[in-house]
């Protein structure tokens, strides 16, 4: 299935965003290792939207880590790089991360149809394999009525979509997080919403859509 990449802008229309809701398409990235003195993660991604069925999969390798792997998509499409590390202190934390990827859209975790009813249901490595595979399914429809729906919490990092704004999922980025809870990381190293700061801390970033593998490739487990 060719992957489908629709433009949007201040000419995008309501049409334009139904259209994206019904059509199928298929979102392939590749991430890129952040903060390498907590180690090196490669890996890959894939959203695909079939037939109202929204299915979101990570593979993950790298270093063993213990620690629970907060996943999520950004709203921006460009992901950090440890330039960004404002302060100088070696670490790229949440909140440098966030000035350039933006606030958090949708949580990959153990249920895609709300933002915040599956936020303890992150992946972790398996115990000595150094991976992790992710991979889950929503309706898609639900998912998007509760991604337009009212934001009750205004002051936190999660974010709504507006009425008529598109998912444009290839203006996006997945940003991988977490390190185990006994890395020493300085008090410089800020978080979110009251996330402890390993759970938060970038390990991988990939764009939705940049470098993407040519159309029909299949990845696999």
């Amino acid at each position: 299935m060719p992957l489908l990449f629709l433009s949007c802008g201040k000419g995008f229309k309501k049409e334009d965003v139904l259209l994206e809701e019904r059509l199928s398409a298929n979102y392939v990235t590749k991430f890129k290792s952040l903060n390498p003195q907590v180690g090196r993660f490669e890996g890959w991604g894939t959203v695909s939207i079939i037939s109202n069925q929204f299915w979101a999969r990570v593979k993950i390798s790298g270093s063993f880590s213990p620690a629970i792997h907060p996943q999520f998509i950004h709203l921006n499409g460009s992901c950090p790089t440890m330039e960004d590390d404002l302060n100088l202190d070696g670490f790229l934390d949440f909140i440098e991360a966030k000035n350039k990827i933006g606030s958090i859209l949708l949580p990959l975790d153990g249920n895609l149809e709300a933002q915040i009813k599956g936020g303890n249901e992150f992946p972790k490595m398996r115990h000595r394999r150094p991976f992790y595979y992710y991979s889950e399914s929503s309706d898609f429809m639900r998912m998007m009525k509760d991604l337009r729906g009212r934001d009750f919490i205004h002051n936190d990092s999660i974010v709504k979509l507006g009425h008529t704004d598109p998912l444009a999922l290839h203006q996006r980025v997945i940003m991988i997080y977490g390190v185990p809870e006994d890395f020493f990381l300085p008090t410089t190293v800020l978080s979110f919403d009251g996330f402890p700061p390993h759970l938060s801390l970038p390990i991988a970033c990939g764009e939705i859509g940049e470098g993407a593998i040519s159309p029909g490739f299949i990845v696999g487990k």
